[in-house]
Order: C-alpha cells, then sequence, then structure tokens
C-alpha cells in the first residue's frame, strides 16, 4: 500500500546493540489548492494531489500556513483532496501551504539475512517486534518520528558456541532493518537496506574506532591469548565485512 511516511535518517552501517539506534522519519508533504469555509464555518481544505493514504474521520493533520499553523483533527472527509478540519474558518493572507497527514503506521523492526543478501541460512530474516511510535515534534513545532530501538536489539541475538577459525562470527552480530506501509529503510541507498547491529555493550564510537582499524572485540588493545589451550577472539579486518573467529592454540594463531 502507498504511506504518508518516509525515512529521514537511519543509523550507521555498525551500531552497538546497547547504545541508541535510531531512525528518524517525516510525513510527507501536499500542496492546497483551496483553503475555504465548508458552508458551515469550519475549514475545508481542498489539495492540488491527493493524499497518498485516504484520511478518515479522526485522523490528523499538519497544516503550515500563517493562519492556521499546528496539527488540527479531521471532522468531514469528501476524498482523499478534499476534507473538512475542526477549525473555524479564517480567510488566509495565504491560500498555498503544506499539509502534512499525521498517520502512524505500524513499524516492524526486523533482524536477519534476506535470501538473496549471502548469511541468509545462518541469520535468517525475522520478525522481531512491532512498534507504535508517538508524533515528536521539532523546535519549530514541526512534526516528526523518531524510533531508538536499542531496548529491543539488546535482546535480540541467541548466541551458540562456534570455534572454527576464521569463520564468520554469526554470533556477534546481525542486521536490522525497519518496515511500514510497504517501505523498508535503507542505509544509504537501496543497495543495502540494513544497519548491522553489534552484540555489544561498548558504545558507538568506541565501535567506530575497532571497525575502522582491525581491532580484536575486547575491552583491551591486547588481548590475553593462552599460551596453553584454545584462545578464541573476535576480530574485525579492514579487509573484511564481516567480524571473524581467530583460534590460538597454545599462543598460535591456526
Amino acid at each position: 500500500m502507498a504511506t504518508n511516511i518516509t525515512q529521514n535518517t537511519v543509523p550507521y552501517i555498525w551500531t552497538s546493540a546497547n547504545d541508541d539506534i535510531i531512525y528518524t522519519f517525516t510525513f510527507k508533504q501536499k500542496g492546497t489548492f483551496a483553503i475555504a469555509d465548508d458552508g458551515n464555518g469550519f475549514c475545508e481544505i481542498v489539495l492540488i494531489s491527493p493524499l497518498d493514504v485516504t484520511p478518515v474521520i479522526g485522523d490528523y493533520i499538519f497544516l503550515d500556513n500563517p493562519a492556521y499553523y499546528g496539527t488540527f483533527r479531521i471532522k468531514e472527509v469528501t476524498s482523499s483532496s478534499q476534507f473538512v478540519i475542526d477549525a473555524a474558518y479564517i480567510a488566509p493572507t495565504i491560500v498555498y501551504t503544506t499539509v502534512r497527514h499525521l498517520r502512524i503506521p505500524t513499524f516492524t523492526l526486523y533482524k536477519g539475512f534476506k535470501p538473496l543478501e549471502g548469511l541468509s541460512p545462518l541469520l535468517p530474516y525475522t520478525s522481531v517486534s512491532d512498534i507504535k511510535p508517538p508524533i515528536l515534534y521539532d523546535d519549530s513545532s514541526v512534526p516528526y518520528i523518531s524510533i531508538n530501538v536499542k531496548a529491543i536489539t539488546s535482546s535480540i541475538f541467541t548466541c551458540s558456541f562456534n570455534s572454527e577459525a576464521n569463520s564468520i562470527d554469526t554470533d556477534v552480530f546481525t542486521p536490522i532493518r525497519i518496515q511500514w506501509d510497504t517501505e523498508t529503510t535503507t542505509y544509504l541507498t537501496a543497495v543495502q537496506e540494513y544497519t548491522l547491529v553489534l552484540n555489544s555493550s561498548i558504545n558507538n564510537s568506541e565501535l567506530l574506532n575497532k571497525i575502522a582499524g582491525g581491532f580484536y572485540l575486547t575491552p583491551i588493545d591486547k588481548p590475553l591469548i593462552y599460551s596453553q589451550g584454545v584462545t578464541l577472539l573476535t576480530e574485525f579486518t579492514i579487509s573484511e565485512t564481516y567480524p571473524r573467529i581467530r583460534k590460538y592454540i597454545n599462543g598460535t594463531l591456526v
């Protein structure tokens, strides 16, 4: 189906599961053709082009006009391009303005890879949680949506014991993305839809330093490597997309 919501910002390509992971969205704008009295003293809005989703009585719109600036309830709907708001008609000095339909769809957080994205057998595409966020307003009182999935991602990992040397460590990360209506969040371009989340308690600034420099995922620069027995470490390298398991036996990398 169509949507009245568009993606604004997404998290960085790598982010920590225990730090803020924030997506923001905006409401699409439509231009007005006319603002008039509906014949009963209320304000009737006629749009140049219809809203992407037909409104229903009780929905809210945000109107950006000197005479009508703010959020208004729809009290009568003629069509997706003509409706009456619950506000007394005041002859506006400027007729052309913009309207945002403040419909909030259900957003769904998904984890894992889709079948054509390579690692789907190891990290399958799975619905995690539905989200119904509130409307927020910026410093200019313009509405927007912000979704922080930190509280959800901190508990989405199911870890298994993998000791295969140089294999991708799928226990420590997963891709995430949000879907709403027929849309999916994308990272910068539609080529890559997802953000990669690391099962980690470090903050995002520390994480960026590690993935850029090719470090082991440990809280210290020089991790403990046993001189006897097996040591397993997870490493980011500059040349590889995903973290891999490094295995030491009796202090020697295998």
